[in-house]
Formats: structure tokens, C-alpha cells, sequence
């Protein structure tokens, strides 16, 4: 399963953004087999409509899950409609929270 975690920095050991469409990379991680895929996100300074898109990107790059510490209402619309689950990121890196999510100790935000 791909899984997506906006993130302040480019890299698995950096904490998971306070923001969702407005971070600075998105991370997408692959519990399947770890692949791990960073992309600059260039939604984080438009005047409107960041949340959308960033969804969309999240769908394009087929992501089954979010993990985040809040995501707009935009976003969760569009992100529950698509059928992606979102779960509540805890305190902690990207990392950390992959592998809680992989245990099974993360809250998932209901809709």
C-alpha cells in the first residue's frame, strides 16, 4: 500500500508537517516493499485551492492512505471520496509514523 505524509523536509527521519496541502514535501512510502518517492510540493504557495490539488497528487500517485496531523475539509472530501483513509499522525518523524501505521497504532479519522 502506498502512503502518503507531508512532511517540513525531504527525508523519512524529518517530522511530519503541522499542514497537509501547504508543507513543503509530500512522502510517499510503499509498505509493500519501502520504496520511497519525495516530491517538492509546488501547491504550498498558491493563492487558492492547495488542498485540491494536493489531493490530486496524492491520487494521481495512487496513495491508499494519508497520514497527517490535519488535512483540510476540501481535501478530506475529496481524500474520503476517493476511498483513501486518513490517520492521525502522532508526534514523532515520517518513519515513525509509517511504522505505527504498519502496527497498527494509528488512529484512523473517521467520515
Amino acid at each position: 500500500m502506498i502512503v502518503c505524509i507531508p512532511s517540513d523536509k525531504n527525508s523519512l527521519d524529518s517530522k511530519v508537517s503541522n499542514v497537509f496541502a501547504r508543507c513543503n514535501y509530500f512522502i510517499f512510502f510503499n509498505t509493500e516493499n519501502s520504496n520511497v518517492e519525495i516530491v517538492d510540493n509546488s501547491y504550498k504557495d498558491s493563492q487558492s485551492g492547495a488542498g485540491v490539488q494536493a489531493t490530486q497528487l496524492v491520487i494521481q500517485k495512487k496513495a491508499k492512505a494519508v497520514i497527517a496531523k490535519s488535512v483540510g475539509p476540501n481535501a478530506e472530501r475529496i481524500l474520503f471520496g476517493s476511498g483513501i483513509k486518513i490517520y492521525k499522525a502522532v508526534d514523532g518523524t515520517v518513519k515513525d509514523n509509517i511504522e505505527k501505521l504498519i502496527e497498527n497504532k494509528l488512529e484512523e479519522v473517521s467520515h
